[in-house]
């Protein structure tokens, strides 16, 4: 069984007036979690801030997570720098995309966590991260 977790698919920006309230305002991450305690997000918009608390909340699972991009527009990798998992070193995130407009996923990250953007560079984080570059998908 898998369950699925949409923790924000609002589009280019977070919002958080009262309209909102039904169904929520953060940007694009969506969770997928298997029976096995298998973990995919797909996007790390602002919505990955309520993910995280999903992910840090099932006790005795694996502390692994596949990180899937479907490309990066800010709003789709905003959330990176405010999801805790990436300062947990007993997190083992592989985040995965093929290069998108001339970037991998880590030379996107990467750019997220550098300076002047964000105070805490990617070298520095204690999280265990892979990256992996996927084929383009077909036509």
């Amino acid at each position: 069984m898998i369950t699925i977790t949409v923790g924000g698919a609002r589009g280019t920006t977070p919002v958080s007036e009262a309209g909102y309230l039904e169904y929520g305002g953060e940007t694009t991450s969506i969770l997928l979690a298997g029976s096995s305690g298998a973990k995919i997000i797909i996007d790390a918009g602002t919505g990955l801030r309520l993910l995280n608390r999903r992910l840090c909340s099932d006790e005795g699972s694996p502390c692994e997570l596949l990180l899937l991009f479907t490309h990066y527009h800010l709003d789709h990798v905003m959330g990176l720098p405010a999801f805790s998992l990436v300062y947990d070193e007993s997190w083992r995130i592989k985040m995965e995309s093929p290069v998108r407009e001339g970037f991998s996923a880590e030379e996107t990250v990467r750019r997220v966590f550098a300076q002047p953007y964000w105070p805490v560079q990617l070298e520095e984080l204690p999280g265990r991260m892979r990256f992996s570059v996927l084929p383009e998908p077909r036509s």
